[in-house]
């Protein structure tokens, strides 16, 4: 787990397979370790989505931070109410969904945003 997840708000995220995810609007911390635990990623028009992604396996990229799933992995995540904190409950399904799509790659691939700078 990276504890400099907290310096991430604000950075753009892309996934494992390169996909720009949206902006990192918030970061939920661990009642059990009190360490930074899930990224919440503004997705869509605006950033109306709201995505909840683990920071196990995110690094930074340049000046942005890939995460450790692909994009269509991270739709497919059960909503939560990301708002205040992560419920119990929510976190569980978000851990039970997580679980059954294994990351990918624990290395960024090359974003596709052609603009975008070399680590």
């Amino acid at each position: 787990m990276d504890d400099r997840a907290v310096e991430w708000l604000d950075r753009q995220a892309y996934g494992c397979d390169g996909a720009l995810l949206g902006k990192i609007v918030n970061v939920y911390d661990s009642s059990a370790t009190g360490g930074p635990t899930w990224l919440a990623i503004g997705m869509g028009a605006f950033g109306l989505r709201t995505a909840v992604v683990p920071v196990l396996g995110a690094v930074q990229w340049g000046s942005d931070v890939v995460v450790a799933y692909d994009r269509p992995t991270i739709l497919r995540a059960p909503p939560g109410d990301v708002y205040v904190t992560l419920e119990p409950a929510d976190e569980a399904r978000l851990l039970a969904h997580y679980r059954a799509h294994p990351c990918r790659s624990v290395h960024p691939s090359r974003p596709t945003d052609r603009k975008h700078p070399a680590p």
